[in-house]
């Protein structure tokens, strides 16, 4: 509860001495504050800060005492204001012990220096402070008031001197492959509208509208340009801005559109059939190389990872329905790869071991083949050596709303047990005695069951909340309380509440600091809430994501339950910027950074708006990656959930992405550049790995001592890495990498997004640079601990990295 009422008391101080900087606020609030040597009163005496009672107790009759009468209020121009000619700035600057008023501008809307407009030692209580010339001047600039040194006003307008239409991304002969954020400045003081409008490079005419706004562009986007469903070749795109006066100005650039698939990085071949939504991999013949298995409506297919279909020193597949994902595991104990598959008619279970003692198991069961929903519904076929010998065991799940079922048969298929009416089932170790637990729910009685591996039943806990039972839609299992021990995740809803999350012991004792309430409607359907290190942290983190109407939303939380982004609410991360569906998610590095990143194929959105199939990758700032989404699909539609598996599959040590697609398709993606690390890709398959047995892995923090710092090795691309160590104390090293030569702007930020310090301000040459940041803002005062960001611009590239100060 202390939250909102230092928010009150901030407030209040900056409603008596407007322009108040937030850190004078904090450390008046913070000096004002009543001591509290013993907050609990057991004798203790500790003044000052401490970690049980922070700065004291909040006194604002005391905070108030301290803070000035001095004020500095810009009125006139408003925010973001379009302003041309001479401009009044209008406000306030007054106060007793008055030191005099600073009106300063600068470029951009942070800028790194600022030019003096005028100095004045006369207070003004409204009116004109300064009359601004902005003759020959365009584009976004910042003005600053400042009244001493703790009461500063800003104000960011929008300077449009001139008609100024420029396509600023994509440009000249640019290759681009998906969708496309076309940047550009359209602005002036005679500006009515503009459109955005593309057409072959051979025509003359059949210009085709991509966007049109009348508010005016600078340096924004003007539009989303889908090129994935366009035939290969040039392309011109033209910006046309309409005066008031009803004249034309436009600008034009030629681009090359390209599929995907054209590159050498990449494959896409048909299908015979409904693919299944999630291909596999491995090395089923042991000569080192990996091959890909997909089954689909019409039989199981596999192919080397350079696209050719495999034909010989294959299984004998028989014809039958292989929608159901396929599991790879080690059934026969021999170190290579084996894999089963769930046929539907007849509902046979076939299992293909390396050595060649391959079987086939009878379920005298329908699975069930829709995969357009909730994954709580979906058929699962799934492997895990559940008795510690060594060799998986087949686990199978038919969600039945009459009489859903949970099979378990032996790694060698002479035994088989049946669990009946269980709607979520997993087999997990949370004793730790190396012998498997069987974890199952049943709904209709709102029951947690514990049988062993023979089917007992060992204990059980019934799931009410104020009356109202438990709805549940997904069972994992991982250690988050650290105490080395796996914990039972439980996530569903009571009644028609939010959708939780709930965290057992065994023997069904609660974890400390659970549940936790994910303020999503039961109404929605969220998918399975997935754990991994986002921040290479050590810490796991989890994520989920919906769709609403035509919008996904991607939400993450911390292992505490806090939103991951700070003052995020009820964990809101991003959103699809295209309509679209967002399928079950992946938590793998995809651009080499050592962070996981966060990967989600959407399909077109219910209303089929918008039909093209694509995969997203957002990087733990919550910003898309570069090339990112790549669209596989354009033009097919498909409720299924289609969700790559990411690897290096190929063994060339660089990532590599398979997926089924909407147009019934195989596809293969390298990232050539981009090194493959097991330690931040800790969900890089559907149920996080190849057996698809929903077993949540430590996390792996990746060491950094592999970094060159040979500048001779030049960079595939820009880049910017983690810092390390995070968190840190008292210093950071950050390191990035430019591919060619390039004026580098790297600054540091607040969570408030206030700039703390620029480290960096100059041209540097190509190659790897690292810089350390000693924990103080450009004053040279240390900085409190917190969440802080470190950004890198150049003109062609830009990203930011979260790091934390931990004192």
């Amino acid at each position: 509860m202390a939250a909102p009422h230092v928010t009150g008391a901030a407030a209040y101080l900056r409603a008596v001495s407007p322009g108040l900087r937030p850190e004078k606020i904090m450390e008046i609030l913070q000096q004002t504050s009543d001591d509290l040597v013993d907050p609990f009163g057991v004798g203790w005496n500790m003044p000052g800060y401490d970690i049980y009672s922070g700065h004291g107790r909040l006194n604002l009759n005391t905070a108030m005492q301290s803070v000035s009468d001095k004020i500095a209020i810009i009125e006139s121009p408003v925010q973001f204001e379009i302003v041309s000619g001479i401009v009044d700035i209008t406000g306030y600057a007054d106060g007793s012990q008055f030191p005099g008023y600073i009106i300063e501008y600068g470029v951009g809307k942070e800028p790194d220096h600022w030019q003096r407009l005028i100095f004045s030692s006369r207070p003004a209580a409204g009116g004109t402070l300064y009359s601004w010339n902005t003759a020959g001047m365009s584009g976004i600039y910042t003005i600053r008031l400042q009244v001493g040194f703790d009461n500063i006003a800003y104000r960011t307008v929008y300077v449009a001197s001139e008609n100024r239409v420029e396509i600023l991304y994509p440009l000249s002969d640019d290759t681009l492959t998906g969708i496309t954020s076309v940047r550009a400045d359209a602005f002036g003081p005679e500006f009515k509208s503009y459109r955005l409008e593309y057409r072959a490079a051979g025509e003359e005419n059949g210009w085709e509208l991509i966007s049109r706004s009348s508010v005016p562009a600078f340096d924004n986007i003007v539009g989303q340009w889908s090129t994935g469903e366009l035939s290969e070749e040039t392309y011109v795109l033209r910006l046309t801005m309409l005066a008031n006066d009803d004249n034309e100005i436009f600008d034009e650039t030629e681009v090359l559109v390209q599929s995907l698939f054209s590159s050498e990085n990449a494959w896409k071949i048909p299908l015979t059939g409904i693919p299944s939504i999630i291909p596999n991999y491995g090395d089923f013949d042991g000569d080192g190389n990996n091959e890909i298995v997909i089954g689909t409506s019409s039989g199981i297919y596999m192919y080397y990872t350079d696209g050719t279909a495999k034909t010989e020193n294959v299984p004998d597949f028989p014809e039958n329905n292989f929608m159901i994902p396929i599991a790879v595991g080690e059934l026969d104990g021999d170190g290579i790869d084996d894999m089963v598959a769930l046929g539907y008619n007849p509902p046979m279970v076939y299992s293909y071991l390396s050595s060649g003692a391959d079987f086939v198991n009878y379920l005298a069961h329908f699975p069930g083949l829709s995969f357009t929903a909730t994954e709580h519904t979906f058929t699962k076929l799934f492997l895990k050596d559940i008795d510690n010998d060594g060799r998986d065991e087949i686990i199978i799940h038919i969600h039945d709303r009459t009489k859903p079922l949970g099979f378990i048969i032996n790694s060698d298929g002479s035994s088989q047990q049946r669990f009946e009416y269980v709607s979520e089932f997993l087999p997990a170790d949370l004793d730790n005695n190396g012998i498997d637990e069987i974890y199952a729910f049943i709904d209709d009685f709102s029951l947690l069951r514990r049988f062993d591996i023979n089917g007992n039943s060992l204990d059980e806990l019934t799931m009410e909340a104020n009356g109202e039972g438990f709805s549940c839609y997904g069972l994992s299992a991982g250690d988050v309380d650290n105490d080395g021990l796996l914990e039972l995740i439980v996530f569903g809803y009571y009644g028609d509440g939010d959708y939780v999350l709930l965290a057992f012991n065994y023997g069904f004792s609660p974890v400390p600091g659970w549940p936790h309430f994910l303020g999503i409607d039961p109404f929605i359907v969220p998918t399975v809430p997935i754990f991994g290190d986002l921040d290479n942290n050590g810490s796991l983190e989890y994520v989920t994501g919906f769709f609403d109407l035509d919008i996904s939303y991607i939400l993450a939380w911390n292992l505490d339950g806090t939103s991951y982004l700070p003052g995020s609410p009820n964990g809101h991360f991003s959103v699809t910027p295209q309509l679209g569906i967002a399928n079950m998610l992946l938590l793998t590095d995809m651009n080499d950074d050592r962070m996981a990143d966060i990967v989600a194929v959407a399909n077109d959105d219910p209303f089929a708006n918008y039909m093209v199939q694509r995969i997203y990758a957002w990087g733990n700032d919550a910003l898309l990656l570069p090339d990112f989404p790549l669209i596989v699909a354009p033009g097919a539609s498909t409720s299924n959930r289609h969700t790559p598996s990411v690897g290096d599959i190929n063994g060339d040590g660089y990532i590599d992405m398979i997926i089924t697609t909407a147009d019934n398709s195989l596809a293969f993606v390298n990232f050539p550049g981009q090194l493959f690390r097991e330690c931040s890709s800790p969900v890089k398959h559907w149920r996080y790995n190849r057996r698809m047995n929903n077993i949540i892995p430590q996390p792996i923090q990746c060491d950094p001592t592999d970094i060159s710092d040979d500048r001779q090795q030049l960079p595939l691309a820009f880049g910017l890495s983690q810092n390390y160590p995070n968190p840190f104390n008292p210093a950071t090293t950050i390191r990035f990498s430019l591919e060619t030569k390039a004026h580098v702007r790297l600054s540091v930020y607040d969570i408030l997004g206030r700039k703390i310090t620029t480290l960096i301000n100059e041209e540097l040459p190509s190659g790897n640079h690292s810089i350390t940041w000693n924990g103080k803002d450009y004053k040279g005062n240390e900085v409190a601990s917190g969440i802080y960001f470190y950004r890198i611009e150049t003109d062609s590239f830009s990203e930011t990295r979260k790091m934390v100060l931990l004192k």
